[in-house]
């Protein structure tokens, strides 16, 4: 069936007489100690369009999305030009004409990494001195720019510092990340906490941990953001927390066979700092608050890049200077 798709491509989409183009994106994803590549491609065709006028060139387009084949390209097989080969093959088996389709390509996105270098790699096989794709524009993700300008966060303040915040951070998200752990602080330290007054208020602030902690990605900014609102929002509440029962917890789960969630001394130990040292405890929730007014301005941002000038948010109509951007990376999707 696979076969028969890519002679139905060739015969049918990149024949030479056809007006067409390819805009493609490439990113490669490791699992399980492979690296996987995978590549979309846009087909365009120019086969309807009778005007150069912007209007009605994008009336008369047509497009529709492929996805070429995924290669395995094997264990740390990361090297640019391991994967432009890779990409050679995949529009080989896609359109069975590479020059074709060298030629046809007239954009290519990608993130920042080892694919950002695909577009721009010389032609060593005919002509060395032009470039292996001579009329694609080369796009990086914004997104992926984005990503590490908020990873440049943590060079902001001295490392050790930074570096027991995050796993202060990490062992609160691992402890209330897990439905079993909630219920556990509901019980012992909300409804058995006898400063706790009324039982109105101990509903109330129960009710808050019933939802569990996100997931902290220590090189995902988002993940980081989210597991900072949930424990911000509970700042008051969490340091009801006994660290020598994380350590207890942790044992009980060790002994159930699940290690997922069993906690290292270490751990225990830089959470016992942030419940018992006064000094190291104002560090940590200084840092947290200012994190995440750092993070916060990211997921703005972030969802203002990912908005429409058509569907605006409300603070994107604060920013009516600037709404042709807006405009801009709308079309240029």
């Amino acid at each position: 069936m696979r076969f028969q798709t890519f002679r139905w491509a060739r015969e049918h989409l990149y024949r030479d007489d056809l007006h067409w183009a390819l805009h493609l994106r490439a990113d490669s994803s490791p699992q399980f100690s492979r690296d996987y590549l995978v590549i979309e491609a846009d087909y365009v065709s120019l086969e309807a369009v009778y005007s150069l006028k912007p209007a009605s060139v994008l009336e008369s387009l047509g497009w529709h999305t492929r996805v070429l084949p995924v290669q395995v390209l094997g264990r740390k097989a990361t090297s640019t030009a391991y994967k432009f080969r890779a990409l050679l093959r995949s529009l080989q088996l896609e359109t069975g004409n590479i020059p074709l389709s060298k030629a046809r390509t007239v954009s290519f996105l990608n993130d920042m990494g080892v694919e950002s270098k695909l577009a721009i790699l010389p032609d060593l096989d005919h002509d060395e001195h032009r470039r292996a794709f001579p009329h694609t524009l080369p796009l990086h993700d914004v997104d992926h720019a984005l990503h590490h300008v908020m990873e440049s966060l943590r060079d902001c303040w001295k490392s050790d510092m930074f570096e027991l915040f995050e796993k202060q951070l990490n062992t609160l998200a691992k402890y209330f990340s897990k439905a079993d752990n909630c219920e556990r602080f509901r019980k012992h330290f909300v409804y058995d906490n006898e400063k706790v007054e009324g039982e109105a208020r101990k509903k109330s602030i129960a009710k808050m941990f019933e939802r569990c902690c996100p997931t902290f990605v220590k090189h995902r900014w988002h993940y980081r953001y989210e597991v900072l609102i949930w424990v911000t929002e509970r700042s008051q509440f969490l340091m009801w927390l006994d660290p020598s029962s994380i350590g207890t917890r942790g044992a009980e789960d060790a002994a159930l066979g699940d290690p997922e969630y069993t906690f290292s001394d270490a751990e225990v130990k830089c959470l016992d700092l942030l419940f018992n040292d006064k000094t190291v405890a104002s560090s940590f929730w200084a840092l947290a608050h200012a994190m995440r007014l750092l993070c916060g301005w990211g997921h703005w941002l972030s969802g203002w890049m990912h908005g429409c000038h058509c569907h605006p948010t409300t603070e994107a109509t604060q920013l009516v200077g600037m709404r042709w951007v807006r405009w801009f990376f709308c079309w240029l999707w």
